[in-house]
């Protein structure tokens, strides 16, 4: 990575607040080499394209992996027993249900560990050589993972569940999905200038949900066919999500233009001894020196680390409604789990149909109206600086959340579980606009730092609570009636404490003059 400097609230090398007809910031890149409007948005465009790709293949293995799964542990548990259909008493019991918990919770505290092994690492990687080969390789990892993660689906026999656990070993190539979200990030930070950078996350927001939206009948149109075809149409995807980074313009030259000024101060005076160090000598340096720089990050940085703390706070609510979502609307509703993703398909589904398409078309009204058309009108009324007006949106947000999530927790119907899903979405936003204020408050050299720790923090996050949250929903399963909501019971304390974070932060007065 680039040499950083800590964030100091104190300091005030950045120009003076703007007017309310000027950008929040202006473009960090010299004018000399600032991307061209075409550019940059064939930059963001591929990216976009890229994480549509990647989000709709991924989504589609989920439902078919559950119900593979679940089948799998129920005759094994129940040999004797015939299951007749896919809302099969049997395999909705706490046993079954429990040890599918617990199975995908641990899976998903295995996959952190490559990510916090390597972040760094592939951090100097991908600053020193380039965000693509990084992009590449995190996509390899991550799809021989998941090929990985289909033998035992396909022999249960001869490799038991927990065997997909040593999946997680290919992710030290590339370093996992962390890195993938960093470095599409970073890419499209790398491009776009630091006043827009909101906007266009909303964006790339809207448009993971729109794949969403449409993989959802899909889904569950295959699913009701036959589980491995929507398990083979997604592993498809993801292959061509692993092609397609080449095709992605490198953007690692843009930003050593912005940095040339702070690496000509810092490395004027090593760049002799540099030269008579062996290759294996500057590997070791440049791992040690950007390890120090994450660190001194993480530690000095006084106006964000707050910050990231409540981003990642509900990253992890965000893990409950994405991860086992499924699972406990399947055993809160009694609904098969093509039923949980399924379109309008007879009178019987409509509620289906509602809960299947309303967090995703929540959160992209959100995204798309009702935040910009917030943004407009605080600025227009009350004339404050933008990086105000989104923490009053990051508050408001994370509000919702809490509320939202505490709802779903006490869930006692579909009405009431659409209406707090609604709530809930609109909650789900607090991470777009927090990460959009992160990457405004630190100095533009110091971006790609910012998403490798945000991105290692998030891992230890969800190493510790992925696990933790499966154990609550293997417990509340077992104990039945209002407990089954006791994950989301605990994701709603999360939410509170992001959203007094946000309530108690305070933005650099250099930022806001």
């Amino acid at each position: 990575m680039a040499p950083t400097k800590a964030v100091d609230d104190r300091n005030g090398d950045i120009e003076s607040r703007p007017e309310e007809e000027t950008p929040l910031l202006s473009h960090d890149l010299p004018p000399t080499v600032a991307p061209s409007r075409r550019y940059q948005l064939k930059v963001i465009g591929l990216a976009m394209t890229f994480i549509l790709i990647v989000e709709v293949g991924a989504y589609l293995q989920i439902p078919p992996s559950y119900q593979l799964m679940e089948e799998i542990i129920c005759r094994q548990r129940c040999p004797d027993h015939i299951i007749s259909a896919e809302d099969d008493d049997v395999c909705k019991g706490p046993d079954v249900q429990g040890q599918l918990a617990m199975i995908k919770g641990w899976q998903n505290s295995f996959d952190c560990v490559p990510s916090l092994l390597t972040a760094i690492p592939y951090g100097v990687i991908a600053d020193k050589y380039g965000r693509r080969p990084v992009l590449s390789l995190a996509m390899l990892g991550i799809t021989l993972e998941l090929a990985w993660m289909l033998l035992p689906l396909l022999w249960p026999n001869i490799l038991p569940l927990w065997t997909m656990w040593f999946g997680a070993a290919f992710q030290f190539i590339g370093g996992g999905a962390g890195m993938i979200q960093a470095m599409t990030w970073t890419m499209i930070s790398d491009v776009v200038p630091i006043s827009s950078l909101t906007a266009v996350y909303y964006k790339i927001g809207a448009i993971a949900l729109a794949g969403e939206l449409v993989v959802a009948p899909l889904s569950a149109y295959l699913l009701s066919k036959n589980p491995w075809l929507p398990l083979s149409v997604g592993m498809v995807l993801l292959i061509i999500g692993t092609c397609l980074p080449p095709f992605i313009p490198e953007t690692l030259e843009l930003r050593r233009a912005a940095d040339q000024e702070v690496e000509q101060t810092l490395s004027r005076s090593e760049e002799d001894a540099r030269d008579k160090r062996t290759l294996k000598q500057q590997i070791i340096f440049a791992v040690k020196n950007d390890m120090g720089h994450v660190y001194t990050f993480l530690i000095k940085s006084k106006s964000v680390i707050s910050l990231v703390l409540g981003f990642n706070l509900t990253v992890i609510v965000k893990y409950v409604k994405i991860d086992i979502m499924s699972q406990y609307v399947h055993n809160l509703l009694g609904w098969s789990w093509a039923k949980g993703v399924r379109y309008l398909t007879n009178r019987c589904d409509t509620q289906a149909t509602l809960l299947g398409t309303v967090s995703t078309v929540t959160n992209m009204v959100m995204l798309l109206a009702i935040l910009p058309a917030l943004s407009w009108l605080i600025t227009k009324r009350t004339g404050v600086h933008p990086l105000v007006r989104d923490l009053w949106l990051t508050r408001m947000s994370g509000i919702l959340l809490a509320v939202g999530c505490f709802m779903v927790a006490i869930a006692f119907a579909p009405w009431f579980l659409i209406t707090a899903l609604i709530i809930f979405s609109m909650g789900t936003v607090y991470t777009n606009i927090c990460r959009a204020i992160l990457n405004a408050v630190v100095e533009p050299h110091t971006i790609g730092t910012l998403n490798t720790a945000i991105t290692w923090v998030e891992q230890v996050s969800l190493l510790v609570s992925a696990p933790v949250i499966s154990g609550l929903l293997k417990a509340g399963n077992s104990a039945g009636g209002i407990w089954l909501g006791l994950p989301y019971m605990a994701a709603t304390v999360m939410a509170i404490a992001g959203t007094a974070i946000a309530f108690a932060y305070r933005l650099p007065r250099d930022k806001i003059r």
